[in-house]
């Protein structure tokens, strides 16, 4: 795929990645710093997507991730204020955006996204001050999942519908706001 690795101010428009299985199709990480990937199509990788390394301060918006083998979106290594913006995020084998690898992913924004069909949960969230916002979480096994949060999420406007699980299942997680979400049709 596409690393990105120590460099600012990049921006990668209308690629079409497709069939790194052994590595992630397209790669903000080793302190990449705003950067962006916008309206490209990430397919049939391993991950869709990554924020690793201390990547601060990137934008992925517009874009179609679907079919990678583990995770479309996923987040390690104390990257911050990085954005997930539109787009769709869909059938992926694990989880459709993965927050919760590292707990030191702090600051991160998900945001007027389709997360759709992916085989395990729609948004998997840990660290702090993570943003979900305006999206349309729809037909995962669980649509978010909070599993022991260190510190505050935000949880704002999404339609969280059809999941054949949990709309949202909490487990020991520290405080998390949840304002003006709609559930519905979710199997709890």
């Amino acid at each position: 795929g596409i690393i990105l690795s120590n460099v600012r101010k990049v921006t990668v428009r209308g690629m079409s990645i497709r069939g790194y299985t052994t590595g992630p199709g397209f790669r903000f990480g080793n302190r990449s710093r705003n950067n962006m990937l916008l309206n490209s199509r990430i397919s049939n990788c391993q991950t869709g997507i990554e924020f690793r390394l201390q990547a601060l301060s990137n934008v992925a918006q517009s874009n179609r991730v679907a079919k990678n083998v583990a995770d479309g979106i996923y987040f390690a290594g104390a990257c911050r204020f990085n954005r997930v913006q539109a787009g769709y995020v869909w059938r992926n084998g694990n989880y459709g955006v993965n927050l919760g690898a590292d707990p030191t992913c702090n600051s991160n924004r998900i945001v007027s996204a389709f997360i759709l069909t992916n085989s395990n949960v729609g948004v998997y969230l840990q660290g702090q001050f993570n943003y979900i916002l305006s999206n349309r979480i729809v037909d995962n096994l669980q649509g978010i999942q909070l599993p022991d949060l260190n510190g505050s999420a935000f949880i704002g406007w999404n339609a969280i519908v059809r999941n054949k699980e949990y709309g949202v299942y909490m487990m020991s997680s520290a405080p998390a706001t949840f304002i003006n979400n709609t559930l519905y049709s979710n199997a709890y």
